[in-house]
């Protein structure tokens, strides 16, 4: 697209002022397509105003771009390693129970089995989490003191 600038007259505008811009037929019906009840001239300088920050933040794009994938990529891997570290607590304290009940379950009978997992189901609805071997160990002892 072609300029050719005529400040030919002041407007009635405030302080615009006339120019004449040579432009190729598909752009001119772009603009008639966009204008959403704008003037012409309107139309013509906001989408200007536009491209020119456009052009501006360019740069500033590119340095906003590296920063947040840096960031990005230090909350990942912060998140990583603290998503890894309670992983491994909860497979070391599986591993645990499961060592703990194939020693056990040798002595349990059938019911006592079916009672512990309807136990287990119990606290899971009930708290939204699993039970820590902790707590489990706990509530077994205050039973035994009691019976």
């Amino acid at each position: 697209m072609s300029s050719k600038s005529q400040n030919t007259s002041k407007s009635t505008n405030g302080n615009k002022s006339k120019y004449a811009f040579w432009l190729r037929p598909e752009v001119n019906v772009l603009i008639d397509s966009h204008l959403n009840g704008d003037s012409r001239s309107d139309f013509v300088e906001q989408a200007i105003r536009h491209y020119c920050g456009v052009l501006d933040t360019k740069g500033s794009q590119n340095f906003l771009g590296d920063e947040i994938v840096r960031s990005m990529r230090t909350i990942i891997r912060d998140t990583e390693g603290r998503i890894f570290s309670h992983l491994r607590s909860l497979d070391i304290s599986q591993s645990m129970i499961a060592e703990l009940i194939a020693s056990y379950l040798q002595e349990m009978t059938p019911e006592e089995i079916a009672d512990t997992k309807k136990n287990a189901v119990r606290f899971v609805d009930n708290n939204f989490r699993a039970q820590s071997f902790v707590e489990a160990w706990r509530l077994y002892q205050n039973q035994d003191d009691e019976g």
